[in-house]
This record gives C-alpha cells, structure tokens and sequence, in this order.
C-alpha cells in the first residue's frame, strides 16, 4: 500500500500515464489473450522466442496509439476508470468461463436477464473486480499529472507517441 501511495504522489507526463494505462491492459487484464498464446505456442515444435517477446510488445505499442486518441485532460480519467472497471470485469469473465467478448456477446449481455446475471457473481468475482478494477481506477484518479503549458506541446507529445508506437 505505501508504494501505492508513493506512485499517487510522484508527477508523472501524460504519455507516461497512457503508456502506463497501455501496459496495464496489455498485460494484466489481457491474461485471457496471453494463456490462450501459451496454449498455441506450446502445442509446436519450435517457436521463435524474438516472436514470443514481440506479442506483449506489439499489443502495448497498439493499445498506446488507441489510447492516445481518448487521453485529453478534463475526461481521460473519467474515461480510463470506467473502461478499466469494465475491463477487469471482462478479463475475469473470460479467464474463468472462457468467454470471448465480441459484439454477440455485449448484445447478450444487455438482452439478459437479472436472475441468469446474479447466477454469475461470486466472492472470487468481487475479488477480482477489487484487485483488477477498483484498485487500479483509483491510481488512475490518485495519480498526479504533470500540466503542459502549450496545447501544441501537449498534441506533439501525443504525435511523438504514436508515431513511436507505429515504429515499435
């Protein structure tokens, strides 16, 4: 908890916290994703371990540009909450019923019905929801992040990022 609380105190640069966002998602709430590469690559004779260590690369690198797009001050707190809280929730639901969440599913989800979704809760639901939802949505508000002074500085920052991340 202290180093919790001393990564709240430390000023970090928007990009940081996008990367940061990025690499979050891209590891830990992608374990479904990284199992399921496991599973693959195990199942062949040889593999490529320059590929193996691009796979994390790659999803990072791709999440940070998409990222980019919604991290504008005044909403991407907000913004990076909400979809944490969601994606914590999807991550569990597929490590621990091996559902994919594709349009069908999200249509699904919405048509149900609340006695067939309370069947789904469970203590180690809430667990997960608190460790890979709640506790990093509050970092993500906690955290201090350092002003630009320029808007123009601010938007080439973010151009820097993406065009490294498109590099990457």
């Amino acid at each position: 908890m202290k180093c919790l609380l001393s990564i709240c105190h430390k000023k970090i640069s928007y990009n940081l916290f996008i990367l940061a966002i990025a690499v979050y998602f891209g590891t830990v709430l992608n374990v479904p994703l990284w199992l399921a590469f496991y599973e693959i690559l195990s199942k062949l004779e040889r593999v490529n371990i320059g590929f193996v260590i691009s796979l994390p690369i790659f999803i990072i690198a791709a999440l940070n540009i998409i990222f980019q797009a919604f991290a504008w001050p005044y909403i991407s707190r907000v913004f990076f909450g909400i979809l944490t809280l969601i994606s914590a929730i999807t991550a569990y639901a597929s490590y621990q019923y091996g559902v994919i969440f594709d349009y069908g599913m999200i249509e699904n989800t919405f048509e149900t019905n609340s006695s067939e979704a309370l069947s789904y809760l469970s203590f180690s639901g809430f667990i997960a929801f608190f460790v890979l939802g709640i506790i990093p949505c509050c970092v993500i508000f906690l955290v201090k992040i350092k002003k630009q002074s320029f808007f123009r500085k601010f938007i080439m920052y973010k151009v820097i990022s993406v065009i490294v991340s498109i590099m990457v």
